[in-house]
C-alpha cells in the first residue's frame, strides 16, 4: 500500500526536546490538576503528550519553523498558526474536537519515531461532517477524518 504525505525523520536531540516539552506539559496539568483531554486515563495522558509533541516537532522541521513547544499557553497553535494532531497509527484519522476553531488548519501525522508521515490538512469547519462523528472508547464525541478525505499535505500553506 502506498502512503501519500511527506516523511520526516526526526534526530536524537528532536525527539528528546520533544519528549522533554511533553514531560513538562504533563506535570504542569497534573500541578494544576487538569484532568488528562478528552477523557483519557490518566495512565495514557504522558503517552498522548509525547506522540503529539513529536508530530509538532515533525511539521515544525518541513515546515522550517520555529517550535516553541507553546508550553503554559493551553490554546495555542502548535506550529505557526497550524494544528498539529498525531498518532502512531499508520491508519490513523485526523480527529476534530467539537471546541476546535473552525477557521484553523489540523494537520494529521502518522507513524513511529523517528519516522513520521505528514499525511494532509483540513480547516476545523470542513472536518465536522456528521458522517466523520463518532466517540470510539466511550470517549467524547469528535470527527475523525479519514486520510484520503485530508488535502494533500504538499498544497498547505503558512500565512
Amino acid at each position: 500500500m502506498t502512503h501519500r504525505g511527506v516523511l520526516v525523520e526526526l534526530s536524537p536531540s528532536e525527539q528528546m526536546l520533544a519528549a522533554l516539552i511533553a514531560c513538562m506539559r504533563q506535570i504542569t496539568d497534573v500541578r494544576d490538576g487538569r484532568q488528562p483531554a478528552h477523557g483519557a486515563g490518566d495512565e495514557f495522558a504522558w503517552h498522548y503528550n509525547i506522540i503529539g509533541a513529536l508530530g509538532e516537532v515533525a511539521v515544525a522541521k518541513d515546515r522550517d519553523c520555529f517550535w516553541s513547544g507553546a508550553q503554559g499557553r493551553l490554546r495555542a497553535p502548535d506550529v505557526g498558526a497550524l494544528q498539529v494532531r498525531a498518532t502512531p497509527e499508520e491508519d490513523g484519522r485526523l480527529i476534530v474536537r467539537k471546541n476546535d476553531p473552525d477557521d484553523v488548519r489540523f494537520v494529521l501525522v502518522v507513524g513511529v519515531v523517528p519516522c513520521l508521515r505528514l499525511v494532509g490538512w483540513m480547516l476545523g469547519k470542513d472536518a465536522k461532517r456528521d458522517e466523520w462523528r463518532a466517540n470510539p472508547n466511550g470517549r467524547a464525541s469528535a470527527w475523525f477524518v479519514p486520510q484520503d478525505a485530508l488535502a494533500d499535505y504538499g498544497t498547505l500553506w503558512l500565512p
